[in-house]
C-alpha cells in the first residue's frame, strides 16, 4: 500500500501539481551532514509537515542533474514537489551528493548508500518509520532511484559506525526518465558527458599506493 501510494502522489504532483508555496508551518533542517568524502561533507534537507500532519513515511528525493548536485536544483524540487508531499503528511529528506567530473557515478551511488543509512539511524529523531521510505529522482536522480531500489544494501551489524548497520533497502521506488544504459553513451554521449570520467576503467595498485588506469575489455 504504502507503495502504490508514493508512486501515485509523485505521478499526480509531477503531472497535474500547480507551483505551490512551502507551507510556513513546515519545520526545516538544513545542512545535515550525512558523511563526508574526500574530507568534503554531504549533506541533506529535512522538511517536516506540519504537527499534527505527519503520516510516519518518508520520501527521499535525489537532488541530481547530469549526475551534479546543486543548490539550484534543490530550490526548484522545493517549490514544485516537496509541498505535495508535505500536505499529505510525508517527511522529505532532500539529498545532495558529489557531482560529476569531480566524482564517477559508482561514487555517487555509493553517497546515496550512505544517505539511506544515515537516514534510517536517525528515523526516530525525525518522526519516520525506516520500513516506510521510498525514493525518487529525475534523469541522473532516476537512476540513483533505481539503484537504492534494486541494488540496496545490507547493513554490516559489526560495524563501528552505527549508520553503516542500517540496510540502504528502501521500500518504493518512483523515478522519471532515469539514465539506464550507459553502453549508449560511449557510442553517442550527450552534450556535457564524458564517459571516462563517469565510468572510469581502474584498479588499484598495492605496489604504488593509488589507482591505475587500465584498458577495459
Amino acid at each position: 500500500m504504502f507503495a502504490r501510494t508514493c508512486l501515485a502522489v509523485v505521478a499526480a504532483l509531477c503531472l497535474h501539481a500547480p507551483v505551490m508555496a512551502q507551507p510556513s508551518s513546515v519545520t526545516r533542517t538544513e545542512d545535515v551532514i550525512y558523511g563526508r568524502r574526500d574530507n568534503l561533507a554531504l549533506t541533506l534537507d529535512v522538511f517536516v509537515p506540519p504537527k499534527g500532519k505527519a503520516n510516519g513515511a518518508g520520501v527521499i528525493i535525489c537532488i541530481s542533474g547530469d549526475f551534479k548536485s546543486d543548490k539550484a536544483y534543490l530550490g526548484l524540487a522545493e517549490r514544485l514537489i516537496f509541498p505535495e508531499f508535505l500536505d499529505r503528511g510525508y517527511t522529505v529528506f532532500a539529498v545532495q551528493h558529489g557531482s560529476q567530473p569531480r566524482f564517477t557515478v559508482p561514487e555517487i551511488v555509493e553517497d546515496m548508500h550512505r544517505a539511506v543509512r544515515f537516514i534510517k539511524a536517525n528515523a526516530k529523531k525525525h518522526g519516520v518509520n525506516p520500513d516506510k521510505l521510498g525514493i525518487a529522482g529525475m534523469s541522473s536522480g532516476g537512476h540513483l532511484s533505481l539503484m537504492m531500489g534494486v541494488a540496496g544494501k545490507p547493513g554490516d551489524p559489526a560495524a563501528a559506525d552505527p549508520v553503516d548497520r542500517e540496510s540502504s533497502k528502501v521500500a518504493a521506488v518512483a523515478c522519471f526518465f532515469p539514465v539506464t544504459d550507459f553502453q549508449a553513451f560511449e557510442a553517442n554521449p550527450p552534450k556535457g558527458f564524458a564517459p571516462d570520467a563517469l565510468f572510469p576503467f581502474r584498479e588499484f595498485d598495492a605496489k604504488a599506493g593509488k589507482f591505475t588506469t587500465v584498458t577495459p575489455e
